[in-house]
């Protein structure tokens, strides 16, 4: 698949290296100029901006802070007919007024009835390495879209994940409810980034 990554942070750096060798992976960037371009360049990723990147690609992967989703999604063209996954998390940035969650923001933004929910719910260290001994962990996603939902869920297996079906984008706002407990019992109740969350089945 054709993949873009618009953001170059850790979880776009590291979705980006765990699908390029399967996939055609570029990283969208603000400036493909800059010293941390060339960086990543320099260990094999393409690298482009934004809009060049959203152009060569069937899914278009957010990966930006959430105070940049509005200004990245708004100002990119063509994303109407993409499946885009949003693995953002309005944690310090509130929700948008109007919408139940950052996800559903996107798919209004973007006017794209293919937005996906996952990879949202840990940090980096589990995108990295999602077991726990004999224990695969869950990313769970949410869409409108079967099809969307299809392909997010083969990548989520290829990062090492189980992937579970949370039901359409109205539930987007629990996997985000889902990152703020993350990321407060991990960094503000002293837990540490190396837990995560499973789904157990009787």
């Amino acid at each position: 698949m054709n993949i873009a990554i618009i953001g170059a942070g850790n979880i776009g750096e590291c979705l980006g290296r765990k699908w390029k060798p399967n996939h055609n992976v570029i990283l969208g960037v603000r400036d493909p100029e800059s010293e941390k371009s060339t960086a990543l360049a320099g260990k094999g990723f393409n690298i482009g901006t934004v809009q060049n990147a959203a152009d060569r690609a069937e899914i278009v992967v957010l990966a930006v802070p959430a105070s940049a989703v509005e200004s990245v999604v708004k100002g990119t063209r063509g994303l109407a007919n993409k499946i885009i996954i949003d693995v953002t998390n309005p944690i310090s940035t509130p929700v948008p007024e109007g919408f139940q969650s950052m996800a559903e923001a996107v798919a209004e933004w973007s006017g794209s009835s293919k937005v996906v929910k996952t990879f949202n719910q840990t940090g980096s260290a589990n995108l990295e390495n999602p077991k726990y001994g004999d224990i695969v962990l869950d990313t769970l996603i949410c869409g409108d879209d079967d099809e969307a939902k299809s392909k997010a869920a083969a990548l989520g297996k290829e990062l090492g994940f189980e992937p579970v079906d949370a039901g359409g984008l109205d539930n987007a706002s629990l996997l985000e409810s889902m990152a703020k407990l993350w990321v407060t019992l991990a960094f503000f109740k002293g837990k540490g980034p190396e837990i995560a969350f499973k789904l157990l089945k009787r």
